[in-house]
């Protein structure tokens, strides 16, 4: 590089703007070389410092912005995914040795550099990892080691509708016909089809037909059999028989009755529920307060999906907010009715106070769905924050809300439920972050009640769009990626059908709820099956349009892994640097997906598919397993529904499967028995 290009290349402008943070220059006042005089090498040099410097400023803007405790979930949650990334169990004193040595490390820095940031992630890290570990152990109770037909004999936790019909019945088995003690689960299900009044609490004795809870029906999907350990469900199964109530009473401890008691709360519930409301409606009403879906018709569910409106079923932060925030205003106004209190008293704090103890009790009655109890956390914190005078909707808040969840339940950072809900919270709140800080447009005061009502109107289908935008932004990737389908029409699904679920459905669930206890839920009810009724028409016109849903064949980790660093990138970050996010995720679309299998063979060695001529997947058998084949079809991207061709069978025999097609032999491969 000559003399000048150098002198140009480091000479600032004459008359430089003021310092950059921290007294760094800020990376415009450096000219480029002449790209007519300068070589090749020394502009792409100056665009690489510019480049630099521009990061620097950025970076230390961001650091001085003080979100640094944002990032501490993110390093929690890489600590537990890296645990089940893990090809062995790792030993929990060596995690716990590890954990304690970065924390006196990051103790005796004491400072704010480099060094000191690494060390806070890198503790993070670790206590995610030994969180996980110490919750693997906590919960570690006997499963089943193959099939059983057995007698067994215990208590009734719960009793609710199973999907295809019959009761589905959670008992904490006192003795199981064949089992030692310390091999009976701590918990099993069964399902029976006799007809018999069986109430939480009740001691049975039933003969079914056990299993071990059922792992991945391919690889890479979802494991239920982990699912069913985090929740110490050791079996499930069926009845072979009528269930007998055993007389006397329930044994357990004060937790285990309360827990029971609750049980039978929310049965009794779900009863007078039914007693009044019938169809979709009703089966739809029930597991909006609590929690139970088997009610709800395939055919209402399947139009719910395909219009991007299944996760109005699913008690979420969605369900809590509109019951929170209904008590909220409306008692808050109601008190506001009242001048000496409104002046004089902190109602506003009387109102928030109202809405937490109403949304515990919606919790209880709604079950152990780890996404009700994480978007009561998420609420929890919120209201705690109003009544502390501070701000209730942050994303310190979000993040804090997560680090308690992923602390009592690691697991569910791998689930779908705990990423769409923080993915779309957290997005929500950057995207209305960012649009805040852009120039407002100047108020329109209308005149007149028809006016208002019009502004009024306008603001909240502008707000319902933008939020459905985000919203379906941020879930999106995440529902391809697990459930390998994404609703296009979303977006007008949620436009027709949520005015109806704020306006008339979770009101309507609050008033049956409250008015339940003196025989008046039919007001309330009246209310929800109205709202319903819109919300499933709304549902069946949008699975209706043309292309309603597009199929999402398999994607790898690697895909999942780099559209959350996206979406976290793209939220968590307020400079320029947050539209790295934006690369993350359009990487993560043309990931490669995984190799598509030629053959796939069940665990139990009845179904299997084969790789046709014309690309598909074919199932073998006239009666396949229905579950395993649609899950096989889904991730292969066919939406088309199993149906078994019996010119193609599977045989197998001591864990080896034979594939025949028009009677020649196709293949083979191993299968677990």
């Amino acid at each position: 590089m000559s003399g000048d290009v150098q002198e140009r290349v480091a000479t600032p402008l004459a008359e430089p703007p003021g310092p950059g943070p921290a007294g760094l220059p800020a990376p415009h006042r450096l000219r480029l070389p002449d790209p007519e005089k300068a070589s090749l090498p020394a502009l792409a040099g100056a665009l690489l410092r510019r480049a630099g410097d521009s990061a620097v400023l950025l970076w230390r803007e961001e650091t001085e912005a003080g979100r640094g405790f944002l990032w501490l979930p993110v390093a929690f949650g890489a600590g537990i995914v890296a645990y089940f990334s893990l090809p062995r169990e790792p030993m929990l004193p060596a995690l716990l040795l590890l954990l304690v040595a970065l924390l006196a490390a990051t103790i005796a820095t004491r400072g704010r550099g480099a060094g000191f940031i690494v060390l806070v992630a890198a503790v993070a890290f670790a206590g995610g990892l030994f969180d996980a570990k110490w919750r693997t152990d906590r919960v570690a109770a006997p499963m089943l080691a193959g099939r059983i037909d057995a007698r067994l004999e215990g208590v009734v936790v719960a009793a609710e509708k199973a999907r295809r019909g019959g009761t589905r019945l959670a008992i904490t088995p006192t003795a199981i016909e064949g089992l030692a003690a310390v091999e009976t689960p701590r918990l099993v299900t069964v399902v029976t089809r006799a007809k018999a009044q069986i109430n939480p609490g009740d001691r049975i004795s039933i003969r079914a037909v056990l299993m071990p809870p059922p792992g991945p029906v391919q690889p890479g999907g979802a494991d239920f059999r982990r699912m069913a350990f985090y929740e110490g469900r050791g079996a499930t199964g069926y009845s072979l028989g009528k269930p007998e109530v055993i007389a006397g009473p329930a044994t357990g401890g004060p937790g285990f009755r309360l827990a029971t008691a609750i049980a039978a709360l929310r049965a009794a519930i779900a009863g007078r529920i039914r007693d009044v409301l019938d169809g979709p409606e009703g089966g739809i009403a029930v597991a909006l307060i609590t929690g139970e879906r088997g009610g709800i018709p395939a055919a209402a569910e399947e139009a719910l999906r395909l219009s991007g409106l299944a996760h109005i079923l699913s008690i979420s932060g969605l369900h809590m907010a509109l019951v929170a925030g209904t008590v909220f205003y409306v008692l808050r106004a109601g008190l506001a009715l009242v001048p000496r209190l409104a002046l004089t008293q902190p109602i506003r704090k009387w109102a928030a106070g109202a809405a937490l103890v109403v949304s515990a009790g919606y919790t209880l009655i709604a079950g152990s769905n780890v996404a009700t109890h994480r978007a009561f956390v998420m609420l929890a914190i919120m209201l705690v924050a109003v009544l502390a005078d501070r701000r209730a909707l942050s994303m310190r808040n979000i993040a804090l809300a997560a680090l308690v969840v992923l602390a009592f339940s690691p697991e569910s950072l791998i689930g779908p439920s705990f990423q769409m809900s923080f993915a779309a919270t957290m997005v929500l709140i950057a995207g209305y972050e960012a649009l805040g800080r852009r120039r407002r447009l100047p108020r329109v005061q209308p005149s007149g009640l028809a006016g208002q009502a019009l502004v009024w109107s306008g603001r909240y289908l502008a707000g319902l769009i933008v939020t459905s935008l985000l919203a379906g932004f941020a879930t999106t990737p995440i529902a391809a990626y697990h459930f390998h389908r994404i609703a296009i029409w979303g977006l007008a699904g949620n436009l027709l059908a949520m005015p109806l679920v704020g306006a008339l459905v979770m009101p309507g669930a609050l008033v049956a709820v409250l008015l339940m206890p003196f025989g008046l839920e039919v007001v309330g009810l009246a209310a929800m099956k109205a709202g319903l009724a819109g919300v499933l028409a709304a549902a069946d016109w949008v699975a209706g349009l043309p292309g309603a849903a597009m199929m999402a064949p398999a994607a790898p980790p690697l895909a999942a892994i780099l559209s959350g660093l996206g979406l976290i990138v793209l939220s968590l970050l307020k400079t320029r640097l947050r539209y790295a996010g934006l690369g993350l995720v359009a990487l993560a679309a043309v990931v490669p997906g995984p190799f598509p299998a030629d053959l796939i063979v069940s665990g139990s060695g009845r179904t299997a598919a084969v790789r046709l001529e014309n690309g598909r997947l074919g199932i073998l058998g006239a009666r396949p397993e229905r579950f395993d084949a649609e899950e096989w079809l889904r991730a292969d991207g066919d939406e088309a529904r199993p149906q078994g061709d019996g010119s193609r069978q599977t045989h197998c025999a001591s864990g080896i499967c034979r594939v025949t097609a028009a009677g020649r032999d196709r293949g083979g491969a191993r299968h677990r028995a």
